[in-house]
């Protein structure tokens, strides 16, 4: 980025010239994940016909359970890539979080075989695929520790194009192997197989993490961002637990069926969602670090991708509110009649979500320690209060749906208002620092 005080964000966002390498990285990464998101959004019909909302449902679990370990398998240790002084150590960091999420899912996949040995997993259709549970683990947090070397080496174009790979490499396995396995086998292998390609490609272009590191540097680097291991990682864990809740605990009280067409109608929502956080959220990440790290202000940046975010993000809640609910009928097939429901209900909060999270880096950039568990353990006691009262009260699937993400929504909208008071905070302590006048 340049050292211009100006943020390229800012400038390609509202006003002047962005730098190249700012406006490279959010074309390549904006139009790879719409590549993305468009093959994911085209697969949906062929899938919808080709696999039973239960074999969705089993995808589905298997994946968010996944995702909630993936989020602490690394213990977020990649997150100090963008913040450490050298190219030497950032390769060095990279290697430790990779054994880091290695070791983890070694250890979790142990855990599930004596847990399928003990009979803990009982007869659900999860017990067949467990195991695929720590592989998808190792490769998501794999794919996400070497997406940071990339964004510090602002190799913009690495991530997009594996992206791509990643993608396509989904779909085309999961319908190929639709016509061979109606269960939900092709599914979880078709899923297995992308981040494969995802991951494979990626780790052969970054050479930076093969080097070994002298002897006491993964301490040295634990011991100054110990803050990453003790509390991000915790914390992240606890947000993908929230954020998966939902749909685990669907597939837990009423069924893989019905947590079929909740995951189908994340698919659909979640892809605006996705293609905004990817095009938006890791060139915004690299602009803040980089400003944090020249201690400058960075209130106007927060305040100005909220500005773009927040039309985008009413237009899909209207949209998903009135429109897609009377669409999917035709487009997913009869047997999927519950996710037009589902839609309405998630409106609103996918429209704060839109804007909300690919701001809500900036409290791993401040090390926000308090803020961000408080909003963990917001969602996670939100979440907790509308499952016990489903099953205290015997709720039907749609009333429990809309309290689990009406409690959702109100979290988004704590989480963007935190962020403004954690850039504010931090402007006015830099203004302090440079004893210069500066823009809050």
């Amino acid at each position: 980025m340049s050292d211009n005080p100006s943020s390229p964000i800012y400038r390609l966002l509202g006003g002047g010239t962005p730098t190249s390498v700012a406006r490279g990285g959010l074309i390549k990464i904006g139009s790879s994940t719409a590549l993305a998101q468009i093959a994911a959004l085209a697969a949906t019909p062929i899938l919808s016909r080709l696999y039973a909302p239960s074999a969705l449902g089993v995808l589905a679990t298997i994946v968010s359970m996944a995702t909630v370990f993936m989020a602490a398998a690394s213990l977020k240790i990649e997150a100090a890539t963008t913040l450490v002084d050298s190219h030497t150590e950032a390769g060095w960091t990279t290697r430790l979080s990779l054994i880091v999420a290695g070791n983890t899912s070694l250890v979790l996949l142990l855990g599930l075989l004596v847990g399928e040995s003990t009979g803990v997993l009982g007869t659900s259709p999860l017990r067949y695929w467990s195991a695929t549970i720590p592989i998808i683990v190792f490769l998501g947090s794999s794919f996400a520790v070497l997406t940071q070397l990339c964004l510090r080496e602002r190799e913009y174009g690495q991530i997009a194009s594996r992206a791509v790979y990643q993608s396509y490499g989904t779909f085309g396995a999961q319908i190929g192997l639709g016509f061979i396995w109606a269960g939900p086998a092709g599914l979880i292998l078709g899923q297995v197989f992308g981040r494969a390609i995802g991951i494979a490609s990626l780790a052969r272009r970054n050479k930076a993490w093969q080097g070994r590191p002298p002897a006491g540097t993964y301490g040295r680097i634990l011991k100054r961002y110990w803050r990453f291991p003790v509390v991000f990682a915790t914390s992240a864990f606890l947000n993908a637990l929230g954020l998966m809740a939902p749909l685990l605990f669907v597939a837990w009280h009423f069924g893989p069926g019905s947590a079929g067409q909740l995951a189908m109608a994340q698919r659909v929502m979640l892809a605006p969602v996705a293609l905004c956080a990817s095009a938006v959220a890791p060139v915004f990440a690299a602009e803040l670090t980089s400003r944090i790290r020249r201690k400058q202000v960075i209130r106007h940046v927060y305040v100005k991708v909220s500005g773009v975010l927040a039309p985008l993000g009413l237009a899909v809640g209207l949209l998903a509110a009135f429109v897609v609910p009377h669409v999917l009928p035709g487009l997913l097939g009869p047997r999927w009649g519950e996710v037009g429901p589902f839609v309405t209900i998630m409106s609103a909060t996918i429209a704060l979500q839109l804007v909300a999270s690919p701001l809500s880096y900036v409290f791993l950039a401040l090390e926000k320690t308090k803020l961000s568990i408080a909003l963990d353990l917001g969602r996670f006691g939100t979440l907790l209060g509308a499952i016990v009262a489903t099953i205290h009260f015997e709720w039907n699937i749609q009333s429990s749906v809309l309290w689990m993400y009406s409690g959702l929504a109100a979290i988004y909208l704590t989480t963007w208002a935190f962020g403004l008071h954690a850039v504010r905070t931090h402007d006015i302590d830099t203004q302090r620092l440079n004893e210069g006048p500066a823009k809050l």
